[in-house]
């Protein structure tokens, strides 16, 4: 009984996966966002995060990375994706005292949707969340960490991982860091 419920279970991640990569597909954001929100009244927080906007962020990356995606469609499914999480933002109250996170991806990395989730999950955590988006320099992400008094610093990194300019900006930001 326990694996029939697995499966049905999976069947309906996967069906609302395969409806919310068909709106990318296709560069419908109005039918994305019905899908996206279809998903969140069937599905826990965690399985909509972990089942649906986690696979469906590494398809958006794979589809780019492989040439079936546009640069169009990853940024299309990025506005909207953020959109819905900062959406979620309200069921999640910070208290004052919560620790600050600065969330964002290094100069030269464009792809966001892996740091929109991260943001997303921290507020779910109860840090205080500062979400800055795609592509900063060491500096810039730096100045947020010290003006916020961050606690942590989470990056998003996605494609190219060994470009050499990243190591780089990762050194640099490493130097501008206590």
């Amino acid at each position: 009984s326990g694996r029939v419920e697995a499966t049905t279970a999976n069947s309906r991640f996967d069906e609302h996966l395969n409806r919310c990569l068909e709106a990318i597909v296709d560069m419908d954001g109005d039918l994305l966002r019905r899908q996206l929100e279809r998903a969140s009244a069937d599905l826990s927080r965690i399985d909509l995060l972990d089942n649906v906007l986690v696979r469906l962020m590494q398809k958006v990356g794979d589809g780019c990375a492989g040439g079936w995606l546009r640069t169009a469609n990853e940024h299309l499914a990025s506005a909207i994706v953020r959109t819905f999480l900062d959406g979620l933002h309200g069921a999640y109250p910070i208290s004052e005292a919560a620790p600050a996170l600065v969330v964002a991806t290094p100069v030269f990395q464009y792809h966001e949707l892996g740091a929109t989730l991260v943001a997303a999950v921290g507020r779910m955590e109860g840090w205080k969340t500062m979400y800055l988006g795609p592509n900063l320099p060491a500096e810039e992400l730096a100045a947020a960490v010290h003006v916020r008094r961050a606690r942590a610093i989470a990056l998003s990194i996605t494609y190219p991982a060994d470009d050499p300019r990243l190591a780089v900006e990762l050194t640099r930001l490493r130097q501008l860091l206590d």
